[in-house]
């Protein structure tokens, strides 16, 4: 008896032992150089990431701070219109943008790309009481607002390369959801997160419509062949593999999206 009590004892310190060994060895994995991410984003990008009382806030604000946290990263947030951030990229102003970014063929000739956290879809905000768009051609000769330096313009021209929908692009966005309100456009071609959120805002009298044109991955966008943007992606790429597999995205999506991003593949 007494012998298998040591016995266990004997385990139980070699297995404590062993964890502590994993315990160091998960630790060092955490680089002891501190980088410096210098971030794009926008200041009103509600739920993305948006300053409230000088405070980053948001989706993607919360995201990074989760792998700032696990890769040893200082952040500092720089802020422009979506245009304007891709120019800040190209001039080597940031080192990448925050913004629900989606992996187009478009953007994959220009940029590398971190991994895929996550994806969105992009459909049609119209003013409630209006027919449904469920199909490209319920949207011939009419006007559709677009946000400019978006993926939807690119879309929309996919689908309809004849060009029959006159495509409206607006630098600021946010006066979109407002322009399909008051009848001066028929619909707002974009993500359904962010309408939803500006339904909500604005108090407006609009709905989204069933049609997904495009479900695509999220990722964030480098300069291509850039020595510190390979070393930033070295070091994010492994730990957004390691949030979503804990559902740590999952987790913080469905705080500020009501759905989980690393499984959806578009709103019907």
């Amino acid at each position: 008896m007494i012998c298998r009590i040591r016995s266990s004892l004997f385990a139980a310190v070699i297995m404590a032992f062993m964890l502590m060994g994993v315990g160091s060895a998960l630790a060092a994995e955490v680089p002891s150089e501190t980088l410096l991410v210098r971030i794009g984003a926008k200041e009103d990008g509600q739920p993305y990431i948006f300053k409230e009382n000088g405070e980053v806030k948001g989706f993607e604000a919360d995201l990074w701070k989760e792998i700032a946290k696990r890769a040893n990263l200082k952040l500092e947030y720089k802020y422009n219109s979506i245009s304007g951030l891709f120019g800040l990229l190209d001039n080597g102003e940031i080192d990448t943008i925050t913004h629900f970014l989606g992996i187009t063929p478009q953007r994959k000739k220009k940029y590398d790309f971190s991994d895929s956290y996550g994806s969105g879809a992009l459909q049609f905000m119209t003013k409630k009481g209006t027919p449904e768009v469920t199909s490209i051609e319920g949207l011939y000769g009419k006007k559709v607002g677009v946000a400019l330096g978006s993926a939807a313009a690119g879309v929309i021209k996919t689908f309809d390369p004849d060009e029959k929908i006159k495509v409206v692009p607006y630098e600021e966005f946010r006066h979109i959801p407002q322009d399909v309100d008051m009848g001066r456009i028929y619909a707002y071609f974009g993500n359904p997160i962010t309408m939803m959120g500006d339904i909500r805002k604005m108090g407006i009298d609009c709905k989204i419509d069933p049609l997904v044109l495009l479900a695509t991955p999220v990722g964030y966008p480098y300069v291509r062949g850039n020595e510190n943007s390979q070393r930033i992606m070295d070091r994010v790429n492994p730990v957004l593999e390691e949030l979503r597999k804990d559902g740590t995205i999952s987790k913080i999506s469905m705080e500020w999206f009501g759905l989980d991003i690393t499984s959806f593949s578009g709103m019907k």
